[in-house]
């Protein structure tokens, strides 16, 4: 079979475009899968619909602009468990946002979009075990 650059490179395209299209409709319905398993335990989620989701999503660096599936704000270690488990169960990746002052928007996803974030926001109490060395 011989190469024709000017059939080849427009059925290329199509075939990429075709794989893209996958690839977002998989995208998106990982991110259901999350936002169901996340809201039937009862966590404090903020999703794409919701008045909060501008200033819960907004980063710190205008550079980098990533677009998460979910932000879940927890207030207890078991809630944070959950929301793991909710992202394992959708194979979507997690972030965590503390300060949320990265230079790379880490706290949201960073580049990569349809992340879960889970803001801490709640827990800021550190204590530390002497004998045991444990940092909590």
């Amino acid at each position: 079979m011989r190469f024709s650059p000017n059939r080849s490179v427009p059925r290329m395209l199509s075939i990429s475009s075709v794989l893209a299209s996958f690839l977002v409709s998989a995208a998106a319905q990982d991110a259901v899968t999350l936002r169901t398993c996340l809201a039937e335990r009862n966590l404090q989620l903020t999703v794409p619909q919701d008045s909060t989701w501008d200033a819960a999503t907004s980063p710190w660096s205008l550079r980098y602009n990533p677009e998460p599936a979910a932000v879940v704000t927890p207030t207890t270690v078991n809630d944070i468990a959950a929301a793991l488990a909710c992202a394992v169960e959708s194979e979507i990746k997690v972030a965590a946002l503390n300060g949320g002052h990265s230079y790379g928007a880490y706290g949201l996803g960073g580049t990569h979009d349809g992340a879960l974030i889970i803001n801490m926001v709640n827990f800021d109490d550190v204590s530390y075990e002497e004998s045991t060395q444990l940092l909590t």
